[in-house]
């Protein structure tokens, strides 16, 4: 059952901490206690929508990988509660949508949202839109960018490495790893926004298929 509700423009944080509570007020109970994010968009994407039209949507990550990612669907501290007090997240679409972007009034059934979670197993990703890559993102970081690949255990995918460096070549991007994880890889991309942007849906295009325009 719901226990409380914010309006349009009620804060995400503060909605998980109050999630966090009630779980921790809860935790002797067989109840699970679920933050449920309704927005515009039917989940958290696999890259950002602005960048790419018809980005595909994850079924499920963890909570690693929502903050490696940089999903900006909701505000990077939901995703921190989340994972100190193990309060999932269900982010999916208020309403929904025709071809024509156009707003109806209801739910579409058809549409489950993302489902966020502290574990993840190889049948959980195996429902998203590519088992093995969660998604790319990227931001800004001191005179470039980091160009972000999400996906479990990435490091020990040699195919997975090899079209990343083949997509950064093909966009005259020398290979510097700053940092990863075991669920993530990031590199620094010098240069303009431009750049990494084309270099995103260059690998985009690679794990994810082609690019509407």
């Amino acid at each position: 059952p719901i226990f409380g509700a914010f309006n349009r423009g009620g804060s995400d944080v503060t909605a998980q901490y109050l999630t966090a509570a009630r779980a921790t007020k809860s935790k002797n109970s067989q109840a699970t206690v679920l933050h449920a994010n309704f927005t515009d968009v039917q989940g958290i994407a696999a890259a950002d929508p602005k960048l790419i039209p018809n980005a595909a949507y994850n079924k499920v990550m963890s909570y690693d990988d929502a903050l490696a990612l940089g999903a900006e669907v909701l505000h990077h501290r939901v995703f921190d509660i989340a994972r100190k007090y193990n309060t999932p997240i269900l982010v999916r679409r208020s309403f929904a949508q025709n071809e024509n972007g156009e707003f109806l009034r209801g739910f579409d059934p058809r549409e489950k949202g993302t489902f966020v979670k502290e574990r993840c197993s190889p049948e959980d990703y195996s429902t998203n839109p590519n088992k093995e890559v969660v998604g790319i993102g990227y931001q800004q970081s001191g005179e470039g960018y980091a160009l972000t690949v999400v996906g479990p255990e990435i490091h020990s995918k040699p195919d997975i490495i090899s079209g990343i460096e083949a997509a950064l070549a093909s966009n005259r991007i020398t290979p510097a790893i700053i940092k990863g994880g075991n669920n993530y890889i990031s590199f620094k991309v010098p240069g303009n926004l431009d750049t990494v942007q084309s270099a995103v849906k260059t690998l985009y295009g690679i794990f994810f298929g082609k690019i509407s325009r």
